[in-house]
């Protein structure tokens, strides 16, 4: 199918008649000449059978198709077919077989040429000197008479337009001066010596400036009154163009087949008639299943009228359009293609198809894609980043101003000792705070930087909990918050084989989140022992957290406001150095939040021992 798409051109202005045929003998297909030597008025023979359209073919012949349909080939010159009104065309023939892809006979193609015309020029040289001297003179094809020796004695007109030559220039002189082989001319020579005749011998000669000319040689024998060869009678063909024009078909068909972009014909109708190997690969259809469908059905155009209805304006009207489409493949996914689309026109101007080039551009797009979300997340990180420097930036001058402030207070002489101690532990508080925010920034460097170890040692859980609840107790006279410790039922000597100083941070930096975001509340900890897997968890009913930053919370830098003018202060770090721990111990955490129904955030760790 595609081989009779891409070499149409060739067939349909071949000079032979050529007709193709099922095992039935119905046609498949049969070219204009087919149509116009033998005069057939039905518009097209496809599906109809050989006999029906030729009812007075004669019995030998029909003997010959059923010979081909068994594999032989036959071939017939100068063979009469008497019409049923008495008209006889002279013909010549060949007869094949042509295969399937199983290599079984799939019918036969006939190659004919009705040479009524040609045989009626030659019988009109015999008849009169003065006929056979105006045809002579304008006979496209170069005629010549050599003797047996190859030396010209007669030479058409024709030659000055074939090779350049005067006619006058080359009679008397061999014609082995023509030959660009010369061990053509002796299988030329030995194959009519042989036979009397040969037909349609393809050889090489040149020109006057000594350019290749492929020709195609028709030629008989003729004989003294001895029965001796005397000389030979010919026809040289210039085939040039037809064998660069089969190369070039060729080349162009090998071109499209070994193409790395999808290659697509459609008639003017949309329906596909033609597709290359990598169209095939890359959508899982095989030929004949695209070959079934319409163009618009096979690409995202069928959920995109607006594209495909500009896209056809535009090739309708001779243009060609380009655009970036889907194509469907056969799993249900879609290709993103860079698609051209062109139309195809015959001699007369008329569009007749169009064709389709169509680049895979699918890593294209996913590879733009990720940079837009690499961009997208280096410039949230860099507004982040911005944001976490002027937080830092508040957080660190807000206790250094009340160590600086209160430190100055404590050098008036008559401060009383009374106010002297509260100004000594606001002092010592800020300190805390500012000692704990360059912690945060110390442990974050060293996690971004791989830096962070573990010091594994047997911990237990009981007593380290019941320390954590000792240290936050004194948040709740300060937030009026209820805290609960709740062991879940273990035992005293429940240990955990983990690195101590990161859980007991962990679980802080939770409490301290809980105590921040609750008023007049409730926040609960503890842990759950589970097979081999301790669960430890901190919840609280404060002002909750909404979903959409449940993920965000633990990346470095994010608070859910990050306002300077929010009511809650902080670096924005806890939680992410608290992920980091708690992945370096072999956990995961989470957290189960809504806004104005607390927080719940959970933690396991495996045993170990």
């Amino acid at each position: 199918m595609a081989s009779r798409d891409l070499l149409k051109y060739v067939i349909e202005h071949s000079k032979s008649a050529i007709a193709i045929l099922d095992n039935n003998l119905r046609y498949i297909y049969a070219s204009s000449g087919f149509y116009s030597q033998y005069q057939i008025s039905a518009t097209n023979l496809t599906g109809m059978h050989h006999y029906d359209v030729f009812p007075d073919l004669p019995v030998k012949w029909k003997d010959i198709h059923a010979r081909s349909l068994s594999g032989e080939t036959f071939r017939g010159e100068e063979d009469p077919f008497v019409r049923e009104d008495g008209t006889v065309l002279w013909t010549n023939w060949e007869t094949r077989p042509w295969y399937s892809d199983k290599d079984l006979v799939g019918g036969i193609i006939i190659y004919s040429e009705v040479i009524n015309e040609r045989k009626a020029i030659i019988e009109a040289l015999h008849k009169s000197t003065e006929s056979y001297s105006s045809i002579f003179a304008n006979i496209p094809d170069v005629c010549y008479r050599t003797d047996i020796n190859g030396t010209i004695v007669e030479l058409s007109p024709a030659i000055k337009s074939v090779f350049g030559h005067d006619r006058n220039e080359l009679v008397g002189k061999s014609i082995l001066n023509l030959y660009y082989d010369l061990s053509h001319r002796h299988v030329f020579l030995k194959e009519i010596l042989q036979k009397g005749e040969t037909r349609n011998f393809i050889s090489k000669m040149k020109d006057i400036n000594g350019n290749l000319k492929h020709i195609s040689i028709n030629a008989r024998l003729l004989y003294d009154n001895n029965g001796n060869p005397s000389h030979i009678d010919g026809i040289i063909r210039d085939i040039t163009d037809t064998i660069k024009l089969e190369r070039d078909s060729k080349m162009l068909h090998k071109a499209i087949e070994q193409s790395p972009v999808m290659v697509i014909i459609a008639d003017t109708k949309g329906d596909v008639v033609f597709v290359n190997p990598r169209l095939c690969e890359i959508t899982g259809y095989s030929e004949d299943e695209v070959i079934r469908m319409n163009a618009r059905d096979f690409s995202a155009f069928s959920s995109d009228n607006d594209t495909f209805d500009n896209m056809y304006r535009t090739v309708s009207s001779g243009l060609e359009w380009r655009g970036e489409v889907q194509t469907n493949t056969r799993s249900g996914n879609k290709v993103w293609t860079n698609a051209v689309v062109a139309p195809i026109f015959n001699e007369a101007g008329e569009i007749v198809q169009y064709i389709s080039f169509q680049e895979d551009i699918s890593q294209v797009i996913k590879l733009n894609e990720a940079y837009r979300e690499a961009k997208e997340k280096a410039e949230e990180s860099n507004k982040l980043k911005s944001a976490f420097l002027q937080n830092i930036s508040h957080e660190i001058r807000t206790p250094l101003n009340a160590i600086m402030g209160f430190a100055d207070l404590l050098k008036d002489t008559d401060v009383p000792a009374s106010e002297m101690k509260k100004y000594a532990d606001i002092i010592y508080t800020s300190g805390q705070n500012l000692l704990s925010m360059m912690s945060d920034i110390i442990h974050i460097s060293k996690i971004e930087s791989n830096l962070e170890k573990t010091d594994i040692s047997a911990v237990n859980l009981k007593d380290m909990c019941l320390n954590l609840y000792d240290r936050f107790l004194p948040y709740t006279n300060l937030t009026g918050n209820k805290l609960y410790f709740n062991p879940s039922g273990s035992d005293d000597k429940e240990h955990l084989c983990t690195d101590s100083s990161k859980v007991q941070d962990v679980i802080s930096n939770l409490l301290k989140n809980a105590f921040k975001f609750t008023s007049n509340g409730k926040i609960e900890f503890g842990f759950i022992p589970e097979n081999d897997r301790i669960h430890f968890y901190v919840k609280d009913t404060g002002i909750g957290i909404p979903e959409e930053f449940h993920d965000k919370i633990f990346e470095s830098f994010r608070q859910v406001n990050t306002s300077l003018n929010k009511g809650f202060e902080g670096s924005g770090l806890g939680l992410s150095i608290s992920k980091a721990y708690v992945e370096l111990l072999g956990g995961k955490i989470q957290v189960k939040s809504a806004p104005g129904e607390g927080s719940t955030f959970s933690f396991s760790l495996p045993k170990c021992c």
